[in-house]
């Protein structure tokens, strides 16, 4: 039976298919390859910075959760007030400072608000001061844990912070604003 090949010819062609990939296909294939690392890496990173801001926003509306449960709780107390239940003591002063339980945690108040320093310390992710570690969730500055005080908390993962404010009485609310545009 005659292929039409000469035998010269069908030993090259088997040749060729026994050697493998050629330079210009290996090339071909990093060079897709390089680009698809370069148009795909961006998009990976960035999801990751969304994910810390998202991160940070959901610490936040705990936090102001927290804020407004503190306020109630010590409204409903009221001044000088105490009770105990389920082993936790919320007792505050004339003035409003002491502690509210909140889901059986004593949480620090000052006149009547959460306090920006120890209450979001003591009852939220913003865990104390912050270092350079998987389990530090922000570093804060203070410049002010009094009633009407600022503080401003810097949330490292996410490049985010805001400034809280410790209420000033029953009228003023412990209040949170953020201070980064692309964190708003």
């Amino acid at each position: 039976m005659h292929t039409g090949l000469s035998t010269s010819a069908l030993w090259r062609a088997s040749r060729r298919h026994g050697r493998g990939f050629t330079l210009i296909e290996l090339i071909t294939v990093v060079v897709i390859l390089g680009v698809l690392a370069a148009v795909a890496l961006p998009k990976f990173m960035d999801l990751r910075s969304s994910a810390q801001i998202a991160a940070f926003h959901g610490h936040l509306a705990d936090a102001r959760s927290k804020i407004a449960m503190v306020h109630s709780a010590a409204a409903l107390l009221g001044p000088g007030g105490t009770k105990t239940a389920n082993g936790c003591t919320s007792s505050l002063d004339a003035n409003g400072t002491g502690t509210i339980c909140l889901q059986d945690v004593p949480v620090q108040t000052l006149a009547y608000n959460l306090s920006c320093f120890a209450g979001l310390n003591q009852s939220t992710a913003f865990k104390g001061q912050g270092y350079a570690n998987q389990n530090a969730l922000v570093y804060y500055n203070i410049s002010g844990n009094v009633p009407g005080g600022t503080m401003y908390w810097d949330h490292w993962p996410s490049g985010c912070n805001f400034t809280c404010t410790t209420g000033n009485g029953f009228g003023q609310m412990t209040k949170i604003t953020v201070n980064t545009a692309a964190c708003q």
